[in-house]
């Protein structure tokens, strides 16, 4: 068992919600990442894949109030940090495949988000994770935000580890921008990367925003 399993075993909602934002303020400044994201019209749509517990979406639904939300997640739970006075703006979708949402029908989002989703996707499997995000985006105007973790340094490193023991991820493999570039372009190269001041203002954290080629 992985001391997050301990930890969400052995304490309540609120203390467990409590831990887990001391602890992440150790790898990632969520304020910087949430200041990366796109300006969106009233009432945009994002899809945030992956979602986790919602604090980064706290911050990013706060930042953009016109702006509502879909959370999914292959966990049985997902959203448990969202502040009360924005849930109605979201949708959690726990234990849910991009597939399964997919099948939904839903109307396509106008933005997806991946949080430090990818380095968690086996390598081998990361083609087909973005895949079925392509299969999502398809052809219409969609732009897609990517937070990740560069490998090297020491911060790095113990975020890894922490992944791989805390959270007990043991496949954990960190991507390095290039690489995330050159893996988006391949499934989706109609988008274009463009950077974000993220790297310098929390490195080793990384944000790369995919928009639509405006020339197709």
């Amino acid at each position: 068992m992985s001391l997050g399993s301990l930890a969400r075993r052995l304490l309540d909602a609120r203390l467990l919600a409590r831990a887990a934002r001391s602890y992440r303020a150790l790898f990632v400044d969520l304020d910087a990442v949430a200041d990366c994201f796109p300006e969106t019209p009233q009432g945009a749509q994002l899809l945030d894949v992956g979602s986790g517990d919602g604090e980064l979406l706290n911050r990013i639904l706060a930042r953009h109030p016109g702006l509502r939300a879909t959370m999914v997640d292959l966990a049985p739970s997902t959203g448990i940090a969202l502040r009360p006075e924005l849930r109605d703006r979201v949708r959690l979708l726990p234990a849910t495949s991009l597939a399964a949402y997919r099948a939904l029908g839903d109307a396509p989002p106008d933005v997806i988000l991946l949080s430090d989703v990818l380095h968690h996707v086996p390598q081998e499997a990361r083609g087909r994770f973005l895949g079925e995000v392509a299969a999502i985006v398809a052809d219409r105007p969609v732009r897609l935000v990517v937070k990740e973790v560069a490998p090297g340094g020491m911060r790095a490193r113990l975020g890894r580890l922490a992944d791989r023991w805390v959270s007990g991820d043991r496949n954990v493999e960190l991507i390095a921008p290039d690489e995330l570039r050159a893996l988006v372009a391949r499934s989706l190269p109609r988008l274009r990367a463009h950077d974000t001041p993220l790297l310098e203002r929390d490195p080793p954290n990384y944000c790369v925003v995919f928009a639509p080629d405006r020339a197709s």
